[in-house]
């Protein structure tokens, strides 16, 4: 009750309960023992496995080092094919005239990630680019979602029409950022349509279009070329079956202080949104977001708290019940 009195001093009753939410989302995120769905750093030098005699599945991940690597192998789906390229350490993503698509599934069909109370599923995505260019609006794209098992991909080429949940990043990749050069959005389009090809598919809380939250001053600081990056993406499931989302980029003076980030607490995930299979990436043309995006590391993980973060998440998710009732 301490720390609630503190965040209330400072922040107001509301914002206090929210943030001690987060506060507990993010304790144990630093802390706590996690299991690892994929950890890929390319040792393999290759982009489509595990495809051996002991992981058949061509789907990632198993949970398993297939071939023995070091690596929980990612399987990626690239448009156009040639725009993907592996290499030792490194997967390689080179832009075209047009947007790009880069898509992996991180779990097998049978068995996608459904998020348990009070555990967090988080993404991490070390990149290096160059080439950044003059974006004025948005043109990096990401998707955090769960697809339909049949509309799953097997070959290069874009995320195929699906009934797609879950939520989109949109980046500001520019050597000087815009205003709200982050924002996050939730899937309003779900009847099966494409996944990041029509912004209008996404919204918040039923509205086309509408953001759930941004983040970012225009005139600061954007990417610089040859400087690593790292997006770390978190989905928070509450003891009271809410989503707290939280996403940031940090590196170099990313933003002016070397990080932005957002956090958004969804009391209404949209039908599915606890379970979560893909994630993608749609980056527009070299000119709007950078010639290359380097990757050294992709990272899924479900995060287990210690037990004074669940009684923390527990605390701030009946407190944020009963305000919400009071009103």
């Amino acid at each position: 009750m301490v720390v609630q009195r503190w965040f209330t001093h400072f922040y107001g009753t509301r914002a206090a309960l929210s943030s001690l939410a987060l506060v507990a989302a993010l304790g144990y995120a630093a802390s706590a023992p996690a299991s690892l769905i994929v950890n890929d750093t390319w040792q393999d030098g290759n982009r489509n496995q595990p495809t051996t005699a002991a992981v058949t599945d061509p789907y990632s991940e198993n949970g398993v080092d297939g071939d023995s690597d070091g690596d929980l192998e990612s399987v990626w789906y690239a448009s156009p094919a040639a725009s993907m390229t592996p290499s030792t350490g490194h997967l390689l993503m080179t832009q075209q005239s047009g947007s790009s698509s880069y898509t992996t599934f991180f779990t097998p069909e049978a068995s996608p990630v459904t998020i348990p109370q009070g555990q967090t599923l988080k993404v991490t995505w070390v990149f290096t680019p160059t080439g950044v260019g003059t974006d004025t609006g948005r043109g990096l794209r990401m998707a955090l979602v769960n697809t339909n098992g049949a509309d799953r991909r097997t070959t290069d080429g874009s995320p195929n029409n699906s009934t797609y949940t879950g939520y989109r990043l949109g980046v500001n990749v520019s050597q000087t950022l815009i205003a709200a050069s982050l924002r996050l959005q939730e899937r309003f389009q779900l009847a099966s349509d494409n996944l990041l090809t029509n912004d209008d598919r996404w919204g918040a809380n039923g509205v086309q279009s509408a953001v759930l939250n941004d983040t970012g001053a225009a005139g600061t600081t954007g990417m610089v070329n040859g400087t690593q990056y790292t997006l770390v993406w978190a989905l928070t499931r509450t003891l009271s079956d809410e989503l707290q989302v939280d996403a940031s980029i940090s590196g170099g003076t990313f933003a002016g202080t070397g990080s932005l980030a957002l956090s958004y607490l969804d009391t209404t995930p949209n039908a599915g949104s606890f379970t979560f299979d893909t994630f993608a990436m749609r980056p527009s043309t070299a000119a709007a977001t950078a010639a290359t995006f380097d990757t050294t590391l992709f990272r899924v993980e479900v995060i287990v708290p210690e037990p004074t973060s669940i009684a923390m998440l527990g605390l701030a998710s009946v407190a944020l019940v009963g305000l919400r009732r009071r009103k």
